[in-house]
């Protein structure tokens, strides 16, 4: 008998069949990037759920198998989701979803799934039509649970155990800080930002290698707390209830967890709010939405922290802002404005620089220092 195949849904429908999940079928889900992810239709309910989703993974990324991604991810993956959601207020608008399965065989897991007219957060803030009262009820809910993640992840049995996670440290310093030099003088630097060449003196360039450098090592051995490690609006799903100016949000899910160690809270923060920048950059249907989501972020979870010092954690939120602006925009097709592209890796240069200077009063994340 052939193996199967569990990215193909009718491979997947035959795995199921003998489990307590049999389904009637299956639908591919979009989102993340390292996964196959399907929303089932069960059978029968299953603790009173009639849908739930599926996430089986390959040793590589999906579209990419040169890309080596152990699936030692799923047990962090898997682990982080269920603690995160323990540690939780039961009431908690943002949560995890509820895992039902982990088979390490097979590698596939089985969790809650946010529903059918559920959607990621970046689909919504781009589409346009967000009120600000429900972008600023959603980053008021996110600043508040990053902020409790990062507090209750300040626990050395927690980032014991995440500690062992080390692809994640080396896949996410690489995939910013490892590919600042190439992103901007290197020979296979992205298209727009090729001719005219960008205006970087080399005397910035020396300056933006020794943050790349100097930040890189402390992706892979800081250990102040434990972080998600992929913060952005593509790994948040939602359920609104009502349009406009009456939307709620019934439910947020925070998903993809492979990439959670430990870490400067100020890495998730930054992360999260470039790519809030990018969307107001470049779609200016978002740009009030999306602004009011950051400023209620951020003044959330500046409230929860109560009078800690900040400036560390604005610090590294800055440094990684600016180094995700520089890095991710170009080359991304949902920043496809090659005017903008550049204007925007501008931007994530000079913030770099302006961190190194030690200015942050000016910046996205003065916030932070109030």
């Amino acid at each position: 008998m052939a193996e199967q195949d569990l990215a193909i849904v009718k491979d997947l429908l035959s795995y199921l069949e003998p489990t307590a999940f049999a389904s009637s079928g299956a639908e591919a889900l979009t989102g993340g990037f390292g996964n196959y992810v399907f929303r089932i239709r069960l059978r029968q309910p299953y603790d009173g759920r009639q849908t739930l989703v599926v996430k089986h993974g390959k040793p590589y990324i999906p579209g990419r198998r040169t890309f080596a991604f152990s699936l030692d991810r799923q047990k962090f993956d898997v682990a982080a989701m269920r603690d995160v959601r323990q540690a939780l207020p039961v009431e908690s608008l943002v949560t995890t979803p509820k895992v039902h399965l982990l088979d390490e065989v097979a590698n596939v897991i089985i969790m809650d799934d946010c529903g059918a007219d559920a959607a990621i957060l970046k689909d919504i803030v781009l589409a346009g039509g967000l009120s600000v009262s429900t972008a600023q009820a959603i980053g008021s809910a996110l600043g508040e649970f990053l902020a409790r993640l990062h507090a209750w992840g300040n626990d050395e049995e927690i980032k014991g155990f995440f500690e062992a996670n080390t692809q994640a440290r080396t896949i996410s310093a690489w995939a910013t800080y490892g590919r600042l030099m190439d992103s901007l003088s290197g020979e296979s630097r992205p298209e727009a930002l090729q001719e005219p060449p960008l205006e970087v003196g080399e005397e910035q360039l020396a300056t933006l290698r020794e943050i790349a450098d100097e930040t890189a090592d402390v992706v892979r051995t800081a250990k102040e707390t434990l972080l998600h490690g992929d913060f952005w609006p593509g790994n948040v799903m939602l359920r609104l209830k009502g349009e406009g100016e009456s939307a709620e949000v019934e439910r947020m899910f925070v998903l993809d967890w492979e990439l959670s160690k430990p870490g400067l809270p100020g890495f998730d923060i930054g992360q999260f709010c470039a790519e809030l920048h990018q969307a107001r950059r470049f779609y200016p249907s978002a740009r009030v939405a999306a602004s009011a989501l950051l400023d209620a972020l951020l003044g959330e979870y500046r409230r929860y922290r109560g009078d800690e010092d900040m400036s560390a954690v604005a610090k590294a939120a800055q440094t990684q802002f600016g180094v995700h602006l520089a890095v991710w925009t170009p080359g991304n097709s949902t920043w496809a404005d090659k005017e903008i592209v550049r204007e925007v890796v501008l931007e994530g240069v000079q913030n770099l620089l302006d961190t190194r200077k030690g200015d942050l009063h000016r910046s996205v994340f003065a916030p932070l220092l109030a």
